[in-house]
């Protein structure tokens, strides 16, 4: 899964419940996610969710270019 929040770019995570979290239950549309990398919780909107795979948002939204690509003039 990959998640937005605003000022940070598509990050990894796991969309986890309440529970986990020690907090209160995230209200409609919204979710509980554990980052990848500093294990951090966020709630996040449904609309700043997307299913993994084949690279995150960012990449599929430049057309799955590779690195190389990428990097070339």
């Amino acid at each position: 899964m990959w998640g937005k929040i605003k000022g940070f770019s598509w990050w990894p995570a796991i969309i986890v419940s309440y529970r986990v979290t020690s907090k209160r239950q995230a209200i409609s549309r919204m979710h509980w996610v554990q980052w990848f990398g500093d294990g951090k919780f966020s709630k996040v909107s449904a609309d700043k969710l997307q299913e993994a795979g084949g690279g995150g948002p960012e990449q599929r939204a430049n057309g799955f270019r590779s690195h190389k690509q990428q990097q070339e003039p």
